[in-house]
């Protein structure tokens, strides 16, 4: 009885999350669709077996072993939710792909239901194989990509420090979650294929439980974590608005009426997310020394930010004084200031400091240096070595 307490519980919680998430109707934009539909399948399913003990009248049970097959889609929704936690979200039908191999994991499931039982250890061994292989991939790509874009991530801004910090406890937590509960279900297959009691099955479901409990509790103490990078950049907003170092460039609110039907769409999109592409712009550009590399164009400045480049190219046209171009020599300028402050010319020329910040040639260089600065390189560096002497 304790037992189907803890499934009730675990169910509770479950439902309290849902009710969280749905009360926060201005955040919902930034939630991940496919978390919703991971802790609505595992929360109804925790109160159906919970009630089994209330209801002995009722064929509960069954309907807890038709939520198995759900399990099955589950696999691709993590991968697909640790995918929305670092990139802006795709339209679920987008990601279609990702439950071919589910689907036919059903049919071969639903078949062994149906045929006799000469063959049904056949099928049970290929779909117990195909789970544990499905499982085994979308574990793999998902710990690529959160090794990639989120263990990786670095920052020389405090808030976003701790931001970081608690991305990479949850990103590793989720993982670990996945591969336990994917070990579950083998264990349970595999149990149903040697027709191991279904009572025996519904007992060792406390293990699940508990992974389950931890797993909606993290997400009810610290809320801003369902929402991924996105909502997680706006809530430090506050913090940085005085951060911005080119705030000279920057327009909050564009001068130019927007008409292009395309750009209105994308109006809605971006303005919520405004100062936070603002900064996360800035960082890389100026902490990441992103444009150190002469070749780095817009298209790959969004695909390093995963930030559409649709974004990217209206920022620099409705909020931006400055063309993307310009923009790059404008931190490339400050970048050899900030470098020629800590001594790069006592060793170094100014060839070989145009070629470090980005520049492909010194008279670029020099010719955006004068027209960024007022003066010519060798006057701006004499200057500052008066004065510091």
């Amino acid at each position: 009885m304790l037992i189907y307490l803890l499934f009730f519980i675990t169910g509770i919680l479950g439902t309290v999350l849902l009710i969280i998430i749905y009360s926060s109707k201005n955040k919902s934009i930034y939630l991940s669709r496919s978390l919703i539909i991971i802790i609505t399948i595992a929360t109804i399913r925790f109160l159906i077996i919970g009630s089994i003990p209330y209801f002995p009248d009722i064929p509960i049970k069954n309907a807890a072993h038709s939520f198995q097959f759900l399990w099955v889609i589950i696999i691709p929704f993590f991968y697909i939710y640790i995918s929305d936690l670092v990139s802006v979200q795709r339209p679920l039908h987008r990601e279609l792909k990702h439950f071919i191999i589910p689907f036919l994991l059903s049919l071969i499931n639903l078949l062994n239901q149906l045929i006799t039982l000469k063959y049904q250890f056949t099928y049970n061994l290929i779909y117990i194989i195909g789970i544990l292989l499905l499982g085994l991939y979308y574990l793999f790509i998902g710990f690529k990509l959160i090794k990639t874009k989120i263990w990786n991530r670095h920052s020389e801004i405090k808030s976003l420090q701790l931001h970081n910090i608690r991305m990479n406890y949850w990103s590793f937590y989720a993982l670990l979650c996945s591969l336990l509960l994917l070990t579950r279900l083998i264990i349970m297959l595999y149990n149903n294929s040697h027709q191991v009691s279904s009572i025996n099955n519904f007992r060792e479901v406390w293990v699940s439980s508990i992974v389950w409990i931890f797993f909606f509790i993290q997400l009810i103490i610290t809320p801003e974590i369902l929402y991924g990078y996105h909502y997680m950049n706006l809530m430090i907003e506050e913090k940085m608005k005085n951060n911005i170092i080119l705030d000279k460039i920057w327009i909050k609110k564009s001068l130019q009426k927007i008409t292009n039907i395309k750009d209105l769409k994308l109006t809605e999109k971006i303005n919520p997310c405004l100062d936070s592409y603002i900064h996360r712009i800035e960082e890389i550009s100026f902490y990441g020394k992103y444009f150190r590399n002469s070749e780095k164009s817009i298209e790959d400045l969004a695909k390093e930010l995963n930030i559409p480049a649709s974004h990217i190219f209206y920022l620099f046209k409705y909020h931006s004084k400055e063309s993307f171009t310009d923009f790059k020599k404008i931190v490339r300028i400050e970048d050899a200031v900030e470098l020629c402050s800590s001594g790069f010319l006592q060793k170094n020329t100014l060839d070989a400091l145009a070629t470090e910040v980005g520049f492909t040639s010194y008279s670029s260089f020099f010719t955006s240096f004068k027209s960024i600065l007022g003066v010519s390189p060798q006057e701006y560096f004499e200057n500052l070595k008066m004065l510091k002497n």
